[in-house]
């Protein structure tokens, strides 16, 4: 008797997911217009947003679901600027989004399991640390990794054709409900150096957010104006993604009709 396992193409992590891979085909006579992707919804929800009207979408068949999880055609060919994107997917984190929030990306994880099983941290989890929690915090290195810190996600932003078309840049504020911390430093830098226009949040004194804290979202974040366009809310750390709810209902409040939210790293913790 033979007997056969069904190993799921896709492997998805409820924490968040990196699209695993990304293909470029011919369709019937268009040439190059066929993109298939093996990753998670979310993935495909960002392909989707970025993309518009210039897709559409492609149904699998049986033998294509055990190869591919999406497939998208493009009458004039898939654009530069989507198969860039699927590019960076394999390597930024795509995180479930809330109803709130309509795409939560990190450069990485903080840490990962190295080849040893051992967790290392990543290179996006090292900038935070030699940043945020630098001895010396004025020291060439720490200086250096605050520039590449800002710089990947700059970049990350200008890459991202979504992220690319936000009216503004905000970020939850600090526990210390002063302005001073540092995702609230970090992002208000990142917003100088795309050349957009930073809002602050503001918020009452509050206990620093733990890793294994609670996921009550607050109503007590404001917004210091009303905007009209898309809000991005950048920070250094994604733990839980209460502040970042939170901060997205004081932003939907303000008028946001788009929230999207970019962190440095997500930590590994549930």
């Amino acid at each position: 008797m033979r007997i056969s396992f069904d190993i799921p193409l896709f492997q998805y992590d409820s924490r968040g997911n990196k699209l695993e891979r990304y293909e470029v085909r011919d369709h019937g006579d268009y040439p190059n217009s066929l993109l298939l992707l093996i990753g998670p919804d979310e993935v495909a929800d960002q392909v989707r947003l970025s993309a518009g009207k210039a897709l559409k979408e492609v149904r699998l068949g049986p033998k294509s679901r055990k190869r591919w999880t999406h497939a998208f055609f493009f009458s004039r060919g898939v654009p530069q600027e989507i198969v860039t994107l699927c590019g960076h997917l394999t390597e930024w984190l795509s995180i479930p989004c809330s109803s709130n929030i309509d795409i939560t990306l990190s450069l990485d994880w903080y840490k990962q399991p190295d080849d040893s099983g051992d967790l290392a941290v990543t290179t996006a989890g090292k900038m935070i640390a030699w940043t945020k929690y630098a001895p010396y915090p004025n020291g060439s290195s720490s200086r250096r990794a605050r520039r590449d810190l800002i710089d990947a996600l700059g970049q990350a932003i200008n890459a991202h054709p979504v992220l690319a078309a936000a009216a503004v840049i905000s970020t939850p504020p600090g526990s210390k409900g002063d302005g001073s911390s540092f995702g609230e430093v970090l992002s208000r830098e990142v917003a100088a150096s795309v050349g957009k226009r930073f809002i602050s949040t503001s918020g009452p004194a509050r206990e620093p957010q733990k890793e294994e804290g609670a996921h009550d979202v607050r109503l007590d974040f404001q917004f210091s104006e009303i905007v009209s366009g898309a809000v991005l809310l950048v920070d250094d750390v994604f733990h839980t993604g209460s502040t970042l709810e939170s901060t997205a209902v004081a932003a939907r409040r303000a008028g946001a009709p788009e929230v999207l939210a970019l962190t440095a790293a997500r930590t590994i913790r549930r």
